[in-house]
């Protein structure tokens, strides 16, 4: 296989990237036939062009290839909260947030709890990607059982 070809075959783990989903979602398109995929070896890989023909987006590198920028703010409001639910959900996220210093525009993650309505309201700002995944650690701190 040439340099040429291997840089059009992506792995199921570099499409589920690509596209946002979970690595067995994309195993599961492919066993249906609904992602065209061609076995190397024992392995499957994905063309760019059945990439393309499955997202309908061309996926040439170059101007049309641009990603927009993308700012979400949003307020979660948690109600019947105990203090120290509060402060240690506060720590999680904070740390969260301020752990990942790989990021070019870190997530800002800030907190208040209301002692007399026994209630925390978290205000997160940043890309999307960061705020969804401090929403979903928010989701799955408050399911955990105290």
């Amino acid at each position: 296989m040439t340099g040429a070809q291997a840089d059009r075959l992506f792995t199921p783990e570099q499409v589920a990237d690509q596209l946002g989903l979970h690595v067995r979602t994309v195993r599961r398109y492919i066993r249906e036939g609904r992602l065209e995929a061609v076995r190397v070896g024992k392995r499957y890989r994905v063309t760019r062009e059945a990439l393309e023909s499955f997202t309908g987006v061309s996926m040439t590198p170059g101007p049309a290839m641009t990603v927009p920028a993308t700012d979400v703010s949003t307020i979660v409001a948690i109600d019947d909260l105990e203090r120290d639910d509060a402060e240690r959900l506060t720590t999680y996220l904070m740390a969260s947030a301020n752990g990942r210093p790989d990021r070019e525009a870190p997530v800002r993650v800030e907190t208040i709890y209301y002692p007399d309505r026994r209630r925390l309201k978290v205000v997160c700002s940043g890309d999307l990607a960061s705020t969804m995944a401090v929403l979903a650690l928010i989701n799955n701190l408050i399911e955990m059982p105290r």
